[in-house]
């Protein structure tokens, strides 16, 4: 796993190694990961997981499977709930009207999301 951190989006990317996709989820890194995500998304930000160019977006409360990323950009809403903060993630072309809905006081890329490297 290498991680690194796209301070234009405030995104923290982890690649993961193909041969071992799903290592990231053994412990004792699947609650550091966990952490990370949660404390990025405090300062609007994300975590994104990379399997090659498939995408996971990693939340407090769950994974959100984006898939193959080309030249979407991530948004993610933030709204209250009743037990505190919600976290929602989508996938989204830079001129999708929907964005600017979901948006409000939220985070997101402003330029395509793309796996490092």
């Amino acid at each position: 796993m290498v991680m690194t951190y796209e301070p234009s989006s405030r995104r923290v990317d982890i690649q993961v190694d193909p041969m071992r996709a799903d290592a990231w989820r053994a412990p004792p890194y699947y609650q550091q990961i966990k952490r990370i995500a949660e404390n990025a998304l405090r300062g609007d930000g994300y975590l994104i997981v990379w399997q090659g160019e498939d995408a996971i977006a990693v939340l407090p409360d769950r994974e959100v499977k984006l898939g193959r990323v080309t030249s979407e950009v991530v948004v993610v809403k933030r709204s209250q709930a009743e037990n505190g903060v919600r976290y929602d993630v989508a996938l989204m072309e830079p001129d999708d009207p929907r964005r600017t809905e979901m948006l409000g006081a939220t985070s997101g890329d402003v330029e395509p999301a793309r796996p490092p490297g």
